[in-house]
């Protein structure tokens, strides 16, 4: 049912803890496969993969090129995205399976995605979740770290990940559309480390490109303006 797309590099330490989390889905049959698209890990990223029976692709170093890779390769028709370190909820695949019965029965897997509530695993999260608050609140739309699940369909027709550096979630949310995003009641968990990897160097150029985003400025003019 769902291909889970995780993009990697020198993860080895968060890897393990997001695909233990997905262990259950698995077992369940709501996780069909695994995908990781390495972009050259000196650790033991590639060794944490395959030994927990994940598809592994070596590919690119850009993040976004990594992500278009995985859904590439990916066999099932819903897709659903993390970043290493992101743990679900128990049972969370539960509701993803509601929503997805949801949409296929009511025909809308060409206009409905989902996103899961996130949650930074220590009480200072909220102000590490400040920058990823203002961001969304200028692009009015939710950062890839809640995870994303949506059919390849609705993927495919939107365009799917597009070459804008560090703001590739941002773009893809953007043309979802607030209207078309379900937002889940189930966590997801990211630990502070992984919270401030995903921000660190980049905050504040990741929130002048979502700014312009949202001012509907061309994609392909703020990827080389980041850039």
């Amino acid at each position: 049912m769902i291909s889970v797309v995780i993009p990697t590099l020198n993860d080895e330490e968060a890897l393990v803890g997001t695909l233990g989390s997905l262990v259950s889905a698995a077992a369940d049959g709501s996780v069909r496969e695994v995908i990781v698209v390495d972009g050259g890990s000196t650790d033991g990223t590639r060794v944490i993969a395959e030994g927990s029976g994940c598809t592994f692709i070596k590919g690119p170093l850009p993040r976004e090129q990594r992500l278009s890779i995985g859904t590439q390769a990916a066999k099932g028709p819903w897709l659903m995205f993390l970043s290493p370190g992101a743990e679900m909820e128990e049972g969370w695949f539960r509701e993803a399976r509601q929503f997805i019965e949801r949409a296929e029965r009511q025909d809308s897997v060409h206009n409905r995605a989902a996103v899961f509530k996130l949650v930074v695993g220590e009480p200072r999260g909220f102000l590490r979740e400040l920058p990823g608050a203002i961001r969304r609140s200028l692009s009015a739309q939710p950062a890839g770290r809640h995870g994303l699940l949506i059919h390849r369909a609705f993927y495919s027709k939107i365009g799917g990940f597009r070459q804008i550096p560090a703001v590739e979630y941002v773009d893809l949310a953007r043309r979802i559309g607030r209207g078309r995003m379900v937002r889940l009641r189930s966590s997801l968990f990211i630990s502070p480390a992984a919270a401030d990897a995903a921000d660190l160097g980049h905050g504040a150029r990741r929130l002048i490109s979502s700014g312009l985003l949202a001012l509907r400025v061309p994609a392909s003019l703020v990827g080389r303006l980041y850039g």
